[in-house]
């Protein structure tokens, strides 16, 4: 059994053994440990960070949380590979695997692609489950604030897949990467249908929370809407005119709960969009020196 040295994965034959409806008996386990390194690098330098990466690598084989991460591995290495495995390089060029010499028949081109796409769904629920794991605990959160990269995971206000899955009401959701492409819609929409009612500083210490803890249920109430109303905004290019307005109604309906307990949030109560909204309207009245005639 070959050992991989400091990995996530103690060995390449653990990847067949997570993934074994992809392998036949004879299959060599080497074809695979290029994309199994890689795998494990990506998620070094993107996810984990060093130190984090290191602390699981050394976690004992049964760990719960090693074990987690051992599945996020094989299955995004399985996801990289597959557009290579069935080709291989000669002195003519690429060739596909496979022929009338071959007991096998190769697959087509559409069962391939939809075998790629439940890879990719399954290795964003494990990343989605692993930082959900790190967010509640202590002492691997702290390894984790170390990821240089860490940002540009916290900024999401969908913590992943699945989350997204649940707020987004639209079938053609269906595929992470049209997932990924409608995430990054929502930052076009925070100024004015979210900072504008909640206030940039308080969706900020929501997400930080998010990642960082278990969220108060106060604040989960004010995320959950937030979590609706962008899900409604970004469910497809350009949203309707009844998306805009459902969206209004989910934040207009969340600021006025706050307001009625302001004690429990104070971020929001300090903000200027809480000012804003609580500010004495002008009234002209005869007996005001800026009153204006006619008006």
């Amino acid at each position: 059994m070959e050992t991989i040295t400091m990995a996530i994965l103690s060995n390449y034959e653990e990847f067949m053994k997570f993934i074994p409806t992809t392998f036949d008996s004879n299959q060599d386990v080497g074809l695979y440990s290029e994309w199994v390194d890689i795998a494990e690098e990506t998620a070094s330098l993107r996810l984990f960070g060093e130190d984090l990466y290191n602390h699981i690598s050394n976690l004992p084989d049964t760990d719960n949380f090693r074990f987690l991460c051992k599945r996020y591995i094989c299955h995004q290495a399985l996801f990289e590979a597959i557009p290579n495995l069935d080709l291989i390089l000669t002195n003519n060029g690429f060739a596909v695997v496979g022929g009338s010499n071959s007991k096998y028949i190769p697959a087509s081109k559409d069962r391939v692609a939809v075998l790629r796409l439940q890879e990719d769904v399954w290795r964003e629920k494990f990343k989605e489950n692993i930082i959900r794991r790190l967010s509640i605990n202590k002492e691997l959160q702290e390894l984790w604030n170390r990821n240089p990269t860490l940002h540009s995971i916290t900024d999401h206000l969908f913590v992943g897949y699945s989350d997204f899955r649940t707020f987004v009401p639209s079938e053609d959701m269906k595929d992470p990467e049209i997932y990924r492409q409608a995430h990054a819609r929502t930052f076009k929409f925070l100024p004015e249908y979210i900072f504008s009612y909640i206030s940039s500083k308080y969706y900020a210490e929501l997400l930080n929370k998010q990642y960082t803890s278990v969220p108060a249920t106060p604040d989960y109430t004010v995320l959950h809407a937030v979590k609706c109303a962008l899900g409604t905004l970004i469910r497809s290019n350009t949203p309707s005119e009844s998306d805009i307005n459902a969206a209004i109604r989910t934040m207009e309906a969340s600021v006025n709960t706050m307001c009625l307990q302001l004690d429990l949030f104070p971020t929001y109560a300090g903000s200027d969009e809480y000012a804003l909204k609580t500010a004495v309207q002008y009234e002209n009245k005869k007996e005001h020196a800026t009153y204006f005639g006619g008006i």
